[in-house]
């Protein structure tokens, strides 16, 4: 059994600093042409090792910023904040904008597929919420203000370096 997690364990642990990094950088026009201004917080945990592969977390970040990116299209001052921190056996990602908000009766609606509230596919927040219930994690609405901002949490299990 062992030897079974190892392997498991050794195939999917990413490194979700270094995923954070890149997804940012991939976005970088996007928030330029944007003027959004990207902080990230609070991610200087020593080994932020989690459970899923590299390309579906940066699918999973990817889709969350692009969200965050169309909450703030009415507001001047534009702000994104991504933090990492450790809570045993989990590390969550918390991306946090000051945007439109989304009102707390629909905060489990927005992960169902087909629902947008931006005029998007419907898509992104559902495949999420599903990809990261097969390595045991999950996607929620950490809190939300109308017209205050966001907070999507994104919780994983803690991997182990390769």
């Amino acid at each position: 059994l062992t030897e079974i997690k190892n392997t498991i364990y050794g195939i999917y642990s990413t490194d979700a600093i270094n995923v954070i990094a890149n997804t940012t950088n991939a976005l970088e026009e996007l928030f330029r042409e944007n003027k959004i201004e990207i902080r990230r917080v609070k991610i200087d945990i020593e080994n932020a090792q989690v459970l899923i592969t590299n390309h579906e977390l940066a699918d999973i970040l990817d889709n969350c910023l692009r969200n965050s990116v169309r909450a703030l299209s009415n507001k001047s001052k534009r702000l994104i904040e991504i933090s990492v921190y450790r809570s045993a056996p989990k590390i969550h990602i918390d991306i946090k904008d000051n945007g439109c908000g989304i009102a707390q009766e629909r905060w489990e609606k927005v992960f169902e597929s087909g629902y947008s509230e931006h005029g998007g596919t419907g898509t992104g927040l559902f495949q999420a919420w599903e990809i990261l219930k097969k390595y045991g994690g999950r996607l929620y609405i950490k809190e939300s203000q109308l017209g205050i901002g966001t907070t999507f949490t994104i919780d994983l299990n803690a991997g182990e370096k390769k």
